[in-house]
């Protein structure tokens, strides 16, 4: 396998790496907020450790994805 590493300086990802700063940057955004959300919303269940189990996060965050999916299609549809 060849793999070649590349420098990218400072204030050129716009440039080099498009989709992070068009795509990515706004729906990871949109993924927090979803999760910060679900903090707000269940504090308390939080703070019990309820959500500690891998099992859990994964589908927590299967639905914050899709939460921020709609979203970001919603927002961005033009």
């Amino acid at each position: 396998m060849r793999i070649r590493g590349s420098y990218v300086p400072g204030g050129c990802t716009g440039y080099v790496q498009p989709l992070d700063v068009l795509l990515n940057k706004p729906l990871k955004d949109l993924i927090k907020d979803a999760s910060d959300h679900h903090y707000k919303d269940h504090k308390e269940e939080y703070e019990a450790r309820k959500f500690m189990a891998v099992r859990d996060k994964r589908i927590l965050l299967t639905h914050w994805v899709a939460e921020a999916w709609e979203e970001f299609h919603e927002r961005y549809k033009e």
